[in-house]
């Protein structure tokens, strides 16, 4: 398998995820023409939908077999990549999120549906005994995709607009009975539905040991004008 490399920002990149990038990076040269890496991009933009089906277009064009998202807050162990390809081949899931703190009240990046509620979701912990759980829904902090998935994807028409080439991370409108509103999903967790919908199979691993920073600014916060 070879893997296109793609991270995203709207901010100001971590050192930690430098830090992590670059010690991947000598993990995979340091193999040679078994190296995993196939192509490294990273997508600038405040639209984050928009970097990732942009990261997506590079797997197409250098014919990659994979993406291997990382955002742009998160540090990766040098054997991050190798291990989540492992744990895709041996699952045959087409997709595999790296578990980490998401926040306060998500402590994973794998999450189950409530039924019944629709756009709720319950972050997973780790089954007892393994260290890789399946899951319905899942975040995009660190994730490995593989290309089949955007190809099934990019077949379904049956519910335009949000099936078709380039809706991958398309995000998606779902009505909140309780609010009485419409919200919208995330890119991640429409392309959880997307993905489900076609017959693929997501897990998290949970043993990989990454860390997640939190996002810097955008732009430096202007100073007050002084009395």
């Amino acid at each position: 398998m070879k893997v296109t490399y793609g991270s995203l920002t709207h901010g100001s990149p971590r050192i930690e995820w430098v830090t992590g990038m670059v010690l991947l990076f000598e993990h995979e040269a340091a193999k040679g023409a078994d190296s995993l890496l196939g192509q490294r991009h990273f997508s600038v933009g405040p639209y984050i939908h928009k970097n990732r089906a942009d990261i997506v277009l590079k797997m197409y064009a250098s014919g990659t077999d994979a993406t291997f998202m990382v955002d742009h807050d998160v540090f990766t162990p040098p054997e991050t990549l190798e291990r989540m390809v492992v744990t895709m081949n041996e699952t045959g899931a087409g997709v595999v999120a790296a578990d980490l703190v998401l926040g306060q009240d998500a402590p994973s990046t794998g999450f189950l549906n409530v039924p019944g509620a629709e756009g709720k979701f319950i972050s997973t912990v780790a089954p007892e005994g393994s260290n890789v759980g399946r899951v319905e829904t899942v975040a995009s902090s660190c994730i490995l995709v593989h290309r089949r998935v955007y190809d099934r994807i990019s077949k379904r028409e049956s519910m335009p607009p949000y099936f078709g080439p380039g809706t991958w991370w398309m995000h998606w409108p779902v009505w909140d009975p309780v609010a009485n509103l419409w919200v919208t999903l995330g890119e991640d967790f429409s392309f959880s539905r997307r993905a489900v919908a076609v017959g693929e199979e997501m897990v998290v691993q949970y043993d990989l040991g990454l860390d997640h920073w939190k996002v810097g600014r955008m732009l430096p916060r202007p100073k007050l004008k002084e009395e």
